[in-house]
């Protein structure tokens, strides 16, 4: 209850103004700091002409320490998952172009009712399978086939998978492992092991069913928590999930002790609630690549110098952080580079 911040539904950009100007939690001169720095942003069109820190560029604009707190850091790890003193400025802005400046339903906060293995992949597998694509599973592609400048497939231990277009949809590092051994791939595949990579910790808590946020999820600062979601919206009533992005001391502790360490934080905001009565610690230490400073410069095109071979993923050249936006822009922009190429290639007879 000490920072809030909602967006009304005015057409863009004066839902921002108006959640800006209406902040409770901040000051009457730090509500206009924030928005003054709002619209230099805007006069520039979300654009740097270098890169810097996001926290360079918060000091440039004067912004205090308890809009950082309560505003600008929490924005900058939810979406960049990446320390603010070391986090890209320019993607950071891009994202905030795309949530608060295009239309006034880019910053509707929206919950998955499903878990997101329904929600993407099995939906994906049974519309491939549904138009006559075959789905292979639990089978490592352990190397491409590459002949004449052009992609002639990918093999695994058990087969050759001959194909004229290859999608490589895997995580990064993945990438750059199977990219190195051809010589036309290893620029691309050397920016790939540049990137370094930034865990999310989520410790996640049974209490009884009554015990809600009743806001779907709440912002802590000066904890290790960060963001306490409430998983009654997809029928998990009574269970709660304190998330933890980025590196920090959290990943020193034991899970045991960081258990105890979030219950305490959470009973301290919520005196009233019971004690949970199970928990579980889920860390994901290469959840996302770190989204540095010059990001951008190491990140490369869907299409690739091998005629057929592309890529698709997060770490791409989306201009977004690795979000599950960044993902699916990746994912549109590649496919629809393949059907303008399959449409331009000469018919042979």
């Amino acid at each position: 209850g000490e920072f809030s911040l909602a967006a009304p539904r005015l057409p863009s950009p004066l839902h921002l103004v108006a959640a800006v100007l209406n902040a409770r939690g901040i000051s009457a001169s730090e509500r206009h700091k924030a928005l003054r720095f709002c619209i230099a942003l805007a006069w520039r069109r979300f654009q740097l002409a270098d890169d810097i820190s996001l926290a360079q560029l918060l000091a440039q604009h004067r912004q205090t320490p308890r809009l950082i707190e309560y505003l600008w850091e929490p924005l900058c790890l939810a979406t960049l998952n990446t320390p603010l003193h070391e986090a890209s400025a320019q993607v950071f802005l891009t994202v905030l172009r795309d949530a608060f400046a295009r239309r006034r339903a880019d910053s509707d906060l929206l919950f998955a009712a499903t878990d997101l293995g329904n929600f993407f992949p099995t939906a994906a597998l049974e519309y491939i399978e549904q138009h006559g694509g075959r789905v292979v599973l639990a089978e490592r592609i352990g190397e491409l086939r590459i002949a004449n400048g052009a992609i002639a497939g990918a093999s695994s231990a058990q087969q050759l998978h001959a194909s004229e277009n290859v999608v490589l949809a895997t995580p990064a590092y993945a990438a750059a492992r199977l990219l190195t051994p051809h010589v036309a791939l290893q620029t691309i595949a050397r920016n790939l092991e540049q990137l370094t990579y930034e865990p999310i910790c989520t410790v996640y808590l049974r209490y009884p069913a009554h015990v809600t946020l009743n806001t779907g999820m709440a912002g802590f600062t000066g904890t290790l928590t960060q963001w306490l979601i409430d998983r009654a919206h997809c029928e998990q009533p009574g269970m709660l999930a304190a998330v933890i992005s980025a590196r920090g001391a959290h990943m020193d502790l034991d899970n045991d002790a960081l258990i105890q360490r979030v219950r305490a934080e959470i009973a301290r905001y919520y005196p009233a609630w019971p004690a949970p009565y199970d928990a579980m610690v889920i860390r994901e230490k290469r959840a996302t690549f770190a989204c540095r400073v010059g990001i951008n410069s190491l990140r490369p095109a869907n299409a690739t110098p091998v005629r057929g071979l592309w890529l698709a993923g997060d770490y791409t050249a989306t201009g977004y952080p690795a979000t599950l936006e960044g993902a699916v822009r990746s994912g549109v922009q590649c496919a629809t580079q393949i059907l303008a190429a399959s449409k331009s290639m000469p018919i042979s007879n």
